[in-house]
């Protein structure tokens, strides 16, 4: 616990800090102590309700981030605690303004970052510039433009895996395009500082703003957000990308042609924390609404951990009380804008809501998952709008269940492939035991070329502590090997395939749809390199699951989708069939399966 008394003697601190700063040198070592050093400052100022003299420090501190420092972490910083300075002064358009400007630096670092999991840790140590820019938007109740921000900034290293020299030749064309796209935004604010770095004093008062210049600089940052987006699906069309996994944002223009397509009888809804709180986002096919809520954010990452634990436990119904509680924050404010036409719910979970499934929460007497069917979006983003997938069920598909793994037989998923055999003939290639191989697996994907399903039965592992080596266990391809233990078909080793054919894939494999849990809104883990190999859609479960209640929850998902159903109303019903299965009817056994789409 901090005292009174130890915040005044860090305010003492940093004060002397920039006192002492002022008189430094012009060298680049002596420049970043000053810079760091004003914003240290600045900040104290901030917490104590001093904005003004903050942003006079700030002011006095910017022209120092010149040359190489101008492009640094440093001067990222100091603009977004101009931004905050702002804000507690209420000026919300000055505040925006510098929010977007960090927010371009800060894009501009996240560029050149080397690595997926350097943009992910660069993109957590940001997390509260972006989350300022998105309140900056829903204060000026720009709730469009504060949507697409939220989810340009999920899963966005998405894109980032790289397998093949060939696959790295025409992806180099696409990260040297962001590059330049990230270069021009930043030097359009940068333009525009000379302008901002005027007297402190004329910063200071709202009813005296140069209003012509400011929406100058507004018209030609939505002018250059455009153009980017065309050079953006020029490349893609002339080097033939793959569908998902492109675009590094996504745009409130985009936002409202997704909503036009959304049909009367789907909702689109967004969960985000908003200083401390979480709020969701809810698009409907005519309206965008944004809902507060008073659920603490700490509260609820708590309250979700408690769920976690007691969900996995199917002898006791102790899930109850944390699911209501979710529910009554979150299900409660949209049940009255849901009506009797919507049947489908499409979310995009934030933080600590991608570890639950929404159907599991209830609403009345009833789960969410019987009342709606429930698709998952890792992001908006990746919905391709232009050319969106076909929603067809795939008549031809493969399986590949109980692999030969000693001790580790799957019994009841072998019953699932007899079943899959029984319904699809010979319109399915079937991987049984010993046959089921990586090498047999990747093999009858590349013979299938038209959309097709794919099954599999067998045992899933997730690595917390390296979620890229997290994979599937299948039988062993090499003959001479005497152990048993089976092959790991990983992570890495898919994100090498084109599965762009496949339209659906079933995973009867635990723990298969987790994904790193250290970061905030990425995504690492099997699922984030089916997604990038071209999988439209992926079921797959959340813990680890029990063999008999899998196999016919599949069993009774086929039964559906095998009739043209869509795979999201058909896993509704194969869950609905196992709530009125006295033995299954815990949501153990059926609420962790969650579908994730990246087509709607």
């Amino acid at each position: 616990m901090v005292t009174i008394g130890d915040k005044e003697k860090a305010f003492t601190f940093f004060q002397e800090a920039w006192q002492q700063a002022q008189a430094l040198g012009n060298s680049i070592t002596q420049r970043k102590a000053k810079l760091s050093a004003a914003n240290s400052f600045a900040q104290e100022l901030n917490r104590k309700g001093d904005q003004q003299q903050a942003i006079k420090v700030i002011m006095a501190a910017l022209p120092v981030a010149k040359g190489e420092l101008s492009r640094g972490p440093l001067n990222t910083n100091l603009l977004f605690s101009l931004a905050e300075s702002y804000q507690g002064l209420n000026d919300l358009q000055r505040a925006a303004e510098y929010y977007t400007a960090a927010y371009s630096q800060y894009e501009r670092l996240r560029i050149n970052e080397a690595g997926d999991r350097g943009r992910a840790r660069l993109d957590d140590a940001y997390w509260p510039l972006t989350n300022g820019l998105i309140d900056s938007y829903i204060d000026r109740k720009e709730y469009y433009h504060a949507l697409a921000l939220l989810e340009s900034n999920k899963a966005r290293t998405l894109s980032d895996i790289r397998h093949g020299s060939e696959q790295k030749a025409i992806y180099q064309q696409l990260t040297d395009l962001n590059r330049q796209h990230a270069e021009q935004r930043a030097q359009l604010f940068e333009h525009n500082q000379q302008q901002l770095e005027t007297a402190a004093d004329d910063l200071l008062y709202p009813e005296q703003p140069d209003q012509k210049q400011r929406d100058k600089l507004w018209h030609e940052y939505d002018q250059l957000l455009d153009q980017q987006q065309q050079a953006l699906k020029k490349l893609q069309f002339t080097l033939k990308f793959r569908d998902v996994a492109i675009s590094q944002s996504i745009t409130a223009k985009q936002i409202e042609a997704m909503q036009q397509k959304l049909g009367k009888d789907r909702v689109i809804v967004a969960l985000y924390s908003h200083r401390g709180k979480i709020a969701l986002f809810l698009l409907t096919h005519d309206a965008i609404h944004y809902l507060p809520t008073e659920l603490d954010y700490n509260d609820a990452r708590r309250t979700i951990k408690e769920l976690q634990a007691a969900i996995i436990n199917p002898t006791f119904d102790l899930y109850r009380q944390p699911a209501q509680e979710l529910a009554d924050a979150l299900i409660k404010p949209l049940k009255p804008l849901l009506g009797n036409r919507v049947k489908t719910v499409i979310y995009s979970p934030d933080e600590s809501f991608s570890r639950i499934p929404l159907g599991l929460l209830p609403i009345g007497a009833r789960y969410l998952a019987e009342r709606f069917a429930v698709i998952r979006v890792p992001s908006l983003r990746l919905i391709d709008l232009d050319n969106p997938s076909p929603r067809t069920n795939a008549t031809h598909g493969i399986s590949c269940v109980d692999p030969e793994i000693k001790g580790a037989r799957l019994l009841f998923q072998r019953e699932t492939g007899e079943a899959l055999e029984k319904k699809f003939g010979n319109h399915l290639t079937s991987l049984t035991g010993k046959e089921c191989t990586p090498q047999a697996l990747e093999q009858a994907i590349a013979a299938n070329r038209s959309p097709i399903f794919l099954h599999i039965g067998a045992h899933g592992s997730f690595y917390q502590s390296n979620p890229m080596n997290s994979g599937i266990r299948l039988s062993t391809s090499n003959i001479k090997q005497s152990d048993k233990s089976g092959e790991l078909w990983d992570a890495k080793a898919i994100g090498a395939l084109d599965l762009s054919s496949i339209e659906l894939m079933t995973l009867a494999s635990c723990e298969t749809a987790q994904t790193d849990r250290t970061v905030n809104r990425d995504l690492f883990g099997l699922m984030r390199t089916l997604l990038f190999s071209g999988v439209k859609g992926v079921i797959a479960p959340l813990w680890t699951v029990q063999d008999q209640s899998t196999s016919l929850l599949m069993q009774n998902f086929y039964r559906s989708y095998s009739k043209g159903i869509l795979p999201e109303q058909a896993l509704q019903q194969a869950q609905r069939a196992m709530i009125k299965e006295p033995r299954f009817s815990h949501p153990f056994f059926w609420s962790g399966f969650v579908l994730t789409e990246v087509s709607l």
